[in-house]
């Protein structure tokens, strides 16, 4: 469960977090939105209670509008959003500005959608990373350890990369070794891609190029380095 400041310095009622495909954790309240009756609470609930068994991801623009009054001329807005869905987060639903006839659409100043979305509720990811090498130690110790670092330096980078994600965004994760990037045999992917494009993982935790054939069954982020040729005389 959630709370929320408003902008004109009141306080929005609690707002609740859905686990997928199950009943929200606690009662609702029939009152639980500000203004509305029994009837518009619960067409309220069972949206989000939809919304909830939905695969809703964390860039989702999602805005639910609740009535405040019998005659609908009032509504509270809500922004809906859920950390991964498929690796068991919860829909988030966070207050997000209210509309009436009198004031229009209120919708106060706040941060960006990254800022506002850093909290991922601890939310445990599957991460793969490619290592060439065989590891002579724990492989997790091998990719922070400062030793050979010519050997599998973007992993080892990338990794790193990783950790500070966890930090910002409050998740973790376990991580899986393969020595594929992901190729093509026989009309199926091996390695990272393959492991991605089955929803064994949830993320790839090393860089790789862009491929047509690979992006037919991936998604890509963005890149994390910049690799070009270069002669030297």
């Amino acid at each position: 469960m959630i709370t929320n400041s408003t902008e004109n310095g009141g306080t929005a009622k609690p707002i609740q977090s859905f686990t997928n495909g199950t009943e929200p954790d606690g009662a609702m309240d029939s009152d639980w939105t500000a203004g509305s009756n029994g009837s518009e609470a619960t067409a309220s609930g069972h949206t989000f209670d939809l919304l909830a068994t939905m695969n809703v991801s964390i860039n989702a623009e999602i805005t639910v509008a609740s009535p405040t009054d019998p005659s609908y001329r009032g509504f509270t807005l809500y922004d809906l959003w859920n950390p991964g869905f498929i690796s068991g987060g919860k829909l988030k639903i966070e207050p997000l500005g209210c509309y009436s006839p009198a004031e229009g659409l209120q919708i106060p100043k706040r941060e960006s959608t990254v800022v506002r979305r850093r909290n991922m509720d601890g939310l445990r990811l599957k991460i793969m990373t490619v290592v060439t090498q065989k590891p002579h130690q724990p492989f997790e110790l091998y990719l922070t350890t400062p030793q050979n670092t010519h050997l599998d330096s973007v992993h080892r980078y990338n990794y790193g990369l990783m950790g500070m994600l966890k930090e910002f965004y409050n998740f973790t994760f376990v991580n899986r070794r393969t020595k594929s990037w992901g190729y093509l045999r026989n009309g199926k992917f091996d390695g990272m891609i393959g492991a991605l494009s089955r929803r064994e993982v949830d993320l790839g935790g090393s860089p790789m190029f862009f491929r047509q054939e690979r992006h037919r069954v991936v998604s890509y982020t963005t890149r994390t380095f910049v690799e070009r040729s270069s002669l030297i005389e």
